[in-house]
């Protein structure tokens, strides 16, 4: 096979800590892994049998072997001179010797066995004639609260570590290494290895590890690389690599070796969603409701609907004062409008109140069940399974996004950021489920395509509002003025949707504003731009005028007109008409 085995001599305090170059009394420098080519037996004129070690210094000259055997040394008279022609004792290339096997035992403490692959092996022109080893290897990390969960011994986080799905074709002896990329601080690492059937295709839950006892256990220790040879039956086989400890980052590179084919690949689960995370309230109000129906009304407008700001209100009023009230913030106030309002108004009505509430229990409940060790605060490695018991199914880059977004510094999370966490979920599965065709209920997505529909829609809404207002400079462009209106309303449908675009503009209430806005946008592209832009001015001021604030946190951000905005004197007035815009930080 093409491997390579080396020899190297480490004390105590610097094994594989860092290289030495002090020098025994042989020669022989510490630290450096000498190449070992052969081991022969040759037979002095006594009769003596002798074993000797071929061995090579990659540092060429200038650390020459000086002991028993050394090239020139004494002992090799003894011997015949076709023994001595048969080992090349004078052929011998730079930095290679021969040592006595029993010299060699004393004087080198570990013994490494390097294993090459078929295309690091062509650089060895001695490993060309050698049957070469088939390797496969999976590169990632362990990383707080997705995929650091420790060794066996932490049964409630061991399977949120990497798991990786041996196949192999027939019965093999393989070599199983990990190697960490850590430099600095080595962390403790191993891996542990499963019976697993070939076809399987997701991660391993928790139960299957508490009920399953492992197939292999490597050591664990705080080196560099930790490598396992074991006899396998051919089949499916489930590896976990794993630091000692929880929550432990670092990357690392797994590499299984076989003389046969193999197969290797990452379990991980396709994200969907399980059931609707939003609980509808029960048709018929009971007592519970009528209690906060006087507190809504009291913060509601004329149409009987409360914004994200009257929300806080509400919630601060109607919540208990414990844990459930870190929900009651302005973030996640914002995040419940963008989710729950079907009608795009920026303002929710009654009943969506009281499915907030009846989700919120709901949401406490499975809240609850993962954070038994301590009341308000659940651990970063149970978010996964708190959010599949709300219905969602994770793949592990999701959770990734997640996790950076909510955990807080000390690896854990409020309720509001658990309440914050379902909201984003459940408005990108929401999109997403609109424009599914199958309509099955159950669907895959990418955050990323979400967020970058949305990134596309906030900058032609951006670009549109920056046309509008160089329109009114240039004394009301017409071009301009058509343009800007046309990216504005592109940018909206963009940001929450065509239906919900729909629904904004077509609703009962809204016909007077929204008639002016749109034959206000009509009448500009038509070829009349200030009677135009009057009109429309009016309409969007009746259509927009409930989530000022928002809007006016929004045009600050536009390019050029946001430079205007945030201008010293003009900024204090808006700041008067918007109100506190600062967002409360759970």
């Amino acid at each position: 096979m093409t491997s390579l085995i080396t020899c190297v001599v480490h004390n105590n305090q610097q094994h594989q800590l860092r290289a030495s170059t002090e020098k025994l009394a042989n020669g022989i420098q510490m630290g450096i892994n000498y190449r070992l080519y052969a081991i022969e037996r040759v037979e002095t004129f006594s009769g003596e049998a002798v074993q000797l070690v071929k061995l090579r210094n990659p540092l060429g000259p200038g650390g020459e072997y000086i002991g028993a055997w050394a090239r020139g040394g004494l002992e090799w008279d003894e011997i015949p001179a076709m023994e001595r022609e048969r080992l090349a004792v004078r052929n011998m290339a730079e930095g290679e010797f021969w040592i006595s096997y029993s010299d060699f035992v004393k004087t080198f403490t570990h013994l490494e066995v390097v294993h090459l692959d078929a295309e690091t092996s062509r650089d060895e022109p001695s490993l060309h004639n050698k049957h070469t080893w088939q390797m496969k290897l999976y590169q990632g990390s362990w990383r707080r609260g997705v995929t650091a969960g420790g060794c066996r011994n932490n049964q409630e986080t061991f399977h949120i570590n990497p798991q990786l799905h041996l196949i192999l074709s027939e019965m093999e002896e393989v070599i199983v290494s990990l190697n960490q990329h850590s430099i600095m601080e080595l962390k403790v690492i191993g891996f542990t290895a499963y019976t697993l059937p070939k076809n399987s295709t997701e991660s391993i839950n928790k139960q299957f590890f508490k009920k399953k006892k492992s197939l292999v256990n490597s050591e664990y220790t705080n080196s560099r690389q930790v490598s396992h040879r074991c006899q396998l039956e051919q089949g499916g086989y489930l590896l976990v690599p794993t630091t000692f400890e929880p929550t432990q980052e670092t990357s690392f590179t797994l590499r299984v070796y076989s003389s046969k084919p193999l197969k290797l690949k990452l379990l991980d689960t396709p994200p969907s969603l399980m059931k609707s995370a939003i609980v509808k309230a029960p048709p018929l109000e009971g007592k519970g409701f009528s209690q906060y129906e006087a507190v809504f009304l009291q913060l509601a407008d004329e149409h009987r609907t409360v914004n994200a700001f009257e929300l806080q209100e509400l919630l601060e009023a109607c919540l208990p004062n414990d844990y459930i009230k870190s929900c009651a913030c302005m973030e996640v106030c914002r995040q419940v409008v963008l989710t729950m309002d079907s009608s795009g108004s920026g303002r929710l009505k009654f009943n969506d109140f009281k499915d907030l509430m009846c989700s919120l229990k709901y949401w406490q409940a499975a809240f609850k069940n993962h954070t038994k060790e301590k009341t308000g605060i659940l651990k970063a490695e149970r978010l996964r399974d708190a959010l599949l018991e709300v219905g969602f199914q994770l793949n592990t880059d999701v959770l990734s996004i997640l996790i950076l977004r909510y955990m807080r510094k000390d690896g854990t999370l409020r309720f509001g950021d658990f309440v914050s966490a379902i909201l984003h979920l459940s408005d990108a599965f929401g999109i997403f489920e609109s424009k599914d065709p199958l309509q099955n209920g159950t669907i895959k997505l990418s955050l990323a395509e979400k967020n970058f529909f949305t990134e596309i829609g906030v900058g032609l809404a951006g670009f549109g509002i920056s046309f509008l207002f160089l329109g009114i400079l240039l004394f009301f462009d017409k071009g301009l003025l058509a343009i800007g209106n046309l990216l504005f309303i592109s940018g909206l449908a963009c940001v929450i949707g065509p239906r919900r675009t729909l629904s904004f503009f077509f609703q009962w209430h809204k016909i007077k504003a929204s008639a002016s806005f749109l034959g206000g946008v009509l009448v500009v592209l038509m070829g009349w731009p200030i009677v135009g832009m009057i009109i429309e001015t009016y309409g969007f001021v009746l259509l927009f005028s409930g989530f000022l604030p928002v809007a006016i946190s929004f045009l600050r951000r536009v390019p050029i007109l946001g430079t205007i905005l945030n201008m010293p004197g003009l900024s204090r007035i808006l700041n008067k008409i918007a109100g506190d815009t600062n967002r409360t930080t759970v």
